[in-house]
């Protein structure tokens, strides 16, 4: 398997826990409910994100997650499962540990070649997370930058990079890193494709309403982007 050090896109420079179990507690305490019917795959979601974040509270180290999981994934060509991936994505403490959850998340993905996937709703909440905790390091951005520089590879959704840009914009992340991914996306899949016109307006939206000295400069390179 291609290293992940091999993938192109590795740029610039440039987190917060999941408030999802916070909303849920606030809407129950208030007698309202977001979703008074969810599926059978939300619940399931639902009950296995609160199972990672029990685990991570209880302090279970990256190493034990990984090299279970890569046993099974790496050496017996096996998938991820949900429940696991979101503690070893929670679990990370430094930079080289995401960059093995890249390395695990790409061989799940071959190894479901030739299979129907449909997990992306779930791939997308380590994706976007492991986004999130790797800007805690010094060259984190890079991590950012391996995913959205490989689109195909990592079998990423049109929208996703309007969503990534809402969502590490909204946590102060670095302008030039939010309109990076919106050029990488542009890059793999042409400026007339609706994801790329998305995370430009995305990008426009956030340095928009931050309106610092920074934002308004890359929000000119987006508007021209649009414009164009």
């Amino acid at each position: 398997m291609q290293s992940m050090a091999a993938l192109p896109a590795r740029a610039t420079r440039g987190a917060a826990p999941s408030g999802r179990l916070a909303a849920s507690t606030a809407a129950g305490s208030s007698g309202a409910s977001v979703r008074p019917f969810p599926g059978k795959g939300a619940m399931r979601g639902d009950l296995a994100l609160a199972r990672a974040e029990k685990r991570v509270i209880e302090r279970i180290f990256f190493p034990d997650v990984f090299n279970g999981a890569a046993d099974r994934v790496i050496v017996n060509n096996g998938l991820l499962k949900l429940e696991e991936t979101l503690v070893l994505v929670e679990s990370v403490e430094r930079l080289e540990h995401c960059f093995k959850a890249l390395d695990l998340f790409v061989k799940h993905l071959d190894n479901c070649a030739g299979k129907d996937i449909s997990d992306w709703h779930h791939r997308k909440k380590y994706y976007r997370r492991l986004c999130q905790q790797a800007l805690r390091f010094q060259g984190g951005a890079d991590v950012v930058f391996a995913i959205f520089g490989n689109l195909e590879r990592f079998r990423v959704a049109p929208y996703f990079a309007k969503e990534t840009i809402a969502d590490l914009g909204a946590q102060g992340v670095h302008p030039k890193l939010l309109l990076r991914i919106a050029e990488l996306t542009k890059l793999q899949r042409g400026p007339g494709d609706k994801g790329v016109q998305h995370a430009y307006k995305a990008v426009v939206d956030v340095t928009g309403a931050r309106d610092t000295d920074l934002d308004r400069s890359v929000l000119a390179l987006a508007k021209a982007e649009l414009r164009a």
